[in-house]
């Protein structure tokens, strides 16, 4: 049954992306970034994962992303088809064009940015050292955490300036930036911090060409994750970090979203629990208005999944396995619906509109589709603020504002 569940799910998601390739001339689309990435860790996780004593696939995840992604590209159709005669997308092109921000400005915002939280992060720490940092103290909340969203698009303005992109830049000045900006999301310890913005400039650069694929430079690729996933752990833990215990969490990371759904089915665990949870970044900033209760948007529902190491239990449950937990099946199905169209909205409008602001809004909500096989990330604050921030600079891109004498 699960075998037969994988081979409909690779037929529909081949299905897609044939029809994407044709439709727009490439495959840098909502459906295949949220489709690719999760056919390689279904295979992965039915292969090697009960390798390493974890559980096996339930089929009803697949059945859930099979039906997930197939009202996820119609809500997206019901957006992008009406465009396709209308627009010239036959071959869509995203533009790295900066409009009149100066790149002095940009980084005169990122040095102030960066003073600011070191201030913080001083003020955080007192007299301790890094070490004595709780994970997650630092970094994700308050006025810290806006600041922290804003140098995401400024880190990855960077990285992606290191290819020339942008016009001539300093690789030493750019460098040190972003290694700056890094450290402070290293520092708060969460891995979406930074793998997101970091594989945001990945799609920009690999659908502009600048980056060639090779098994080397996966293989180099997979080492350097590796290394910044460690990175929070060994600054955290200090003298206490240990390699091996990392590798083993390394590993967990990986399957834990599509074994952590399946441990959640196997367990029958509660389905339906929350119509709200997706939109909790909403609620919550109407229960601040309202002086209500905030509520978190990390789930409290823990699923076994079995492992030889420390780490067997998971709270994280894929894309449409969250959905779904949260949801139930109608309501799955209309959050799918719409965020298929919100994510092709901005796809259209930025192939369309050719500013490099409006390119790093699009292509942040596909890495955070990306890692769809981990968790749905459009319940996290940054799925609103980053295209606020990024409309923010594509505004003042779009004419060149000057002093006037009075």
């Amino acid at each position: 049954m699960t075998f037969i569940a994988i081979f409909i799910l690779y037929v529909e998601v081949f299905i897609f992306l044939k029809i994407e390739k044709r439709l727009f001339g490439t495959l840098f689309t909502p459906v295949s970034i949220l489709a690719i990435p999760f056919c390689i860790v279904v295979l992965l996780c039915e292969i090697i994962a009960p390798l390493f004593g974890y559980i096996h696939l339930t089929p009803v995840l697949l059945w859930v992303w099979i039906i997930g992604l197939f009202f996820f590209y119609t809500g997206g159709m019901l957006f992008a088809l009406p465009f396709i005669s209308h627009q010239n997308l036959k071959k869509v092109e995203f533009s790295l064009d900066i409009g009149h921000l100066k790149s002095r400005f940009i980084d005169i915002l990122t040095i102030l940015f960066l003073i600011f939280m070191f201030v913080q992060l001083r003020s955080t720490l007192g007299s301790f050292s890094l070490s004595n940092l709780e994970d997650e103290e630092f970094g994700g909340k308050g006025l810290v955490g806006h600041v922290s969203i804003i140098m995401s698009v400024l880190l990855i303005i960077y990285v992606v300036s290191m290819w020339n992109v942008l016009g001539k830049v300093n690789k030493i000045k750019s460098t040190v930036l972003i290694l700056l900006i890094l450290l402070f999301a290293l520092i708060y310890g969460v891995k979406s911090w930074f793998f997101i913005p970091l594989i945001t400039a990945f799609l920009i650069l690999k659908q502009h060409g600048f980056i060639k694929l090779s098994l080397t430079k996966l293989t180099a690729f997979l080492f350097l994750s590796f290394i910044l996933f460690s990175l929070p752990y060994m600054i955290l833990f200090g003298e206490n970090f240990e390699l091996v215990q990392t590798i083993d969490r390394f590993i967990y990371y990986f399957f834990s979203g599509v074994l952590g759904f399946s441990g959640h089915i196997a367990s029958n665990m509660p389905i339906n629990v929350d119509n709200l949870y997706v939109i909790n970044p909403i609620v919550n900033v109407i229960n601040v208005f309202t002086k209500a209760e905030t509520k978190g948007v990390v789930s409290d529902m823990w699923a076994e999944i079995g492992g030889n190491g420390d780490f067997n239990e998971t709270n994280v449950k894929t894309f449409f396995g969250t959905l779904y937990i949260y949801e139930g099946w109608f309501g799955a199905i209309l959050t799918s619906l719409i965020a298929g169209f919100l994510h092709y909205l901005m796809f259209i409008y930025a192939a369309i509109q050719k500013n490099l602001f409006l390119t790093i809004t699009y292509f942040y909500w596909a890495a955070m589709l990306f890692f769809g096989w981990f968790e749905i990330y459009l319940i996290h604050l940054p799925f609103y603020e980053i295209p606020v921030i990024c409309f923010i600079f594509y505004f003042f891109s779009l004419k060149k504002f000057t002093m006037k004498a009075v």
